[in-house]
């Protein structure tokens, strides 16, 4: 009888020894760890491997979902592999968030736009401005202006889509920047020519 409750206890502390928990990437690639810690912003943990008391931290952007060694789930981001990626390599949210970092790095076509407006609230006035202003940010980027970093992404659709959405917004941005900076330059001329 004290053997088959030694041998209970040990296979019980061998199972607690070996129980982890796991965390999944959003690009699907899962870390054997203990959670030491999750916050607003960002996980530690240790993994599972280390013997070392090294902490290790990862954001939680990148984390699909974390399964804990009690077989309960926290999920933070869905991860969906993409049809178009046989490697498997990326899912719709990551292709979706590169998408949108790569046009705010790479996308620069909105400013002939954003002159023109500037320069017409400038030299014409503010009234006239808005007519550059409602038309150019009224229309998506041209295909031709986008600028993306790696033409091969530009065929994944969730990349595309995102890239292009980025793009309008910060096109929009900029016109509407410009008018405002144009209609302030052109208000003071106007009140320096009248006090003069």
């Amino acid at each position: 009888m004290k053997n088959a409750i030694l041998l209970i206890a040990a296979i019980i502390f061998t199972i607690q020894a070996s129980a982890q928990d796991t965390l999944t990437r959003t690009n699907g690639d899962q870390i054997s760890c203990h959670i030491i810690r999750i916050g607003h912003r960002r996980i530690e943990y240790k993994l599972e491997d280390e013997q070392s008391t090294a902490m290790h931290i990862i954001s939680k952007k990148y984390i699909a979902n974390i399964r804990y060694e009690n077989g309960k789930k926290t999920v933070f981001h869905e991860v969906l592999i993409d049809d178009n990626d046989p490697e498997g390599r990326w899912d719709k949210t990551s292709m979706s968030r590169r998408g949108r970092e790569d046009a705010n790095q790479h996308y620069r076509g909105y400013r002939g736009a954003a002159a023109g407006t500037f320069w017409t609230c400038v030299l014409a006035t503010p009234l006239l401005g808005l007519i550059p202003a409602i038309g150019t940010s009224s229309h998506a980027p041209k295909a031709i202006a986008l600028n993306s970093p790696d033409p091969e992404l530009m065929k994944n659709e969730e990349y595309k889509k995102a890239y292009e959405k980025e793009a309008r917004r910060k096109k929009t941005r900029a016109v509407w920047g410009a008018w405002v900076g144009g209609f302030f330059v052109s208000t003071a001329i106007t009140i320096v020519i009248i006090v003069l």
